[in-house]
């Protein structure tokens, strides 16, 4: 399902180029398949306080059919770019009003493999002319990366996420990917850096077959067991929570009251239930409920709990690989929270404590 016409023209003039409150605005009301980007560790530009991130596709949260679109791009393998092999050019994109977004556009064949995913979305989505996957940034970011002479997104502190689904700053979906041998992408890099005149960068840089494990597979590195066990850290976060079930009147907070054994925050459960279509055919009414409302509707439904927990920490595992300390500190601080934070506030944090002392004891 397409576009209306105001809309697109407006979303190709932003991708054009327009100012940062009107890029704001169209973050807000749009509908993104995205790879989530961190810059030196920040999530977020702080000049708007939107995502940074490279888009996929963009679609109309109206108009577009999620469910297709979430359909779509779970099929294919969403592999994000590695930065290693991503060049990057600052540059500028200019609205016709005169107006300038500051970008950093990706070169080279990670950059071509976000292109070929396009035609699987036909009918879905936006189409926009000459597309070509950047990231857009604040001014302040653009100048320090620019003057850094940095030629990969490696280089310029730049990290590439699992790819999520979002309205706004809502995730909607998020997809794992298959890790691959990237030696015909490290051939292709090469070619496109010689051409972009980096090519003597590369001698330093690490080879693809040396580099680091990813983390979705790389042995937890605060809590030093192994194997990890979703079953595990699933068991260690009811017992903090609940003492295993056994005390759940958890204290309101200014995000609401958690719910059960596992501690739920009532935008978890929603946000949970409307990630996933199977949950959110038959549960769909949690959108609806607050308070105690919701409280019932959990009770009502047996086990339902226990699925959302699973999803949740599926979700978060797709974001923080298999360490238990980040994936405590991510259910308690929020996703958000923990790419913000630094290592060290994450290993001291109360909640990372308990679960170094729970996650060996429970099964």
């Amino acid at each position: 399902m397409g576009l209306d016409q105001g809309l697109l023209r407006a979303m190709i003039e932003m991708e054009k180029g327009e100012d940062e409150e009107k890029y704001k605005s169209k973050a807000q009301e749009g509908s993104d398949l995205m790879f989530p980007v961190t810059i030196g560790g920040l999530t977020h530009r702080p000049d708007i306080n939107v995502k940074y991130h490279t888009t996929i596709r963009l679609f109309d949260r109206k108009d577009d059919d999620q469910s297709k679109a979430h359909d779509t791009a779970r099929k294919l393998n969403l592999v994000p770019p590695n930065p290693n092999e991503t060049a990057i050019e600052p540059t500028t994109l200019q609205g016709r009003d005169g107006n300038t977004m500051h970008v950093l556009r990706l070169h080279g064949p990670h950059s071509e493999r976000i292109k070929s995913y396009q035609p699987h979305f036909k009918g879905q989505g936006q189409d926009i002319p000459n597309f070509h996957p950047h990231i857009t940034v604040d001014k302040d970011t653009w100048n320090k990366v620019k003057a850094s002479g940095a030629k990969t997104a490696k280089e310029a502190g730049i990290e590439f996420h699992p790819a999520e689904l979002r309205h706004g700053d809502r995730v909607i979906s998020t997809y794992p990917h298959k890790e691959e041998k990237s030696e015909q992408l490290d051939k292709g890099f090469k070619h496109v850096a010689a051409g972009l005149g980096i090519a003597a960068g590369l001698a330093g840089a690490p080879k693809t077959s040396e580099a680091p494990t990813p983390a979705t597979t790389r042995a937890p590195a605060s809590i030093p067991l192994s194997p990890y066990s979703h079953k595990k850290m699933l068991n260690t976060i009811e017992q903090i929570e609940s003492a295993s079930g056994k005390l759940q009147h958890h204290k309101p907070t200014k995000h609401g009251t958690a719910y059960g054994k596992y501690g739920l925050m009532p935008d978890t459960i929603k946000e949970t239930v409307h990630m996933h279509p199977d949950l959110r055919s038959k549960y769909g009414k949690v959108a609806t409920l607050q308070g105690q409302d919701l409280n019932n509707y959990m009770r009502d439904n047996p086990g339902l709990e226990d699925v959302i927990a699973d999803r949740h920490l599926q979700r978060l595992e797709h974001h923080f690989g298999q360490d238990p300390s980040k994936l405590g500190y991510s259910w308690n601080q929020g996703i958000r929270g923990t790419y913000h934070a630094k290592p060290e506030k994450i290993s001291s944090h109360p909640y990372t404590q308990k679960v170094k002392s729970f996650y060996s004891k429970v099964k």
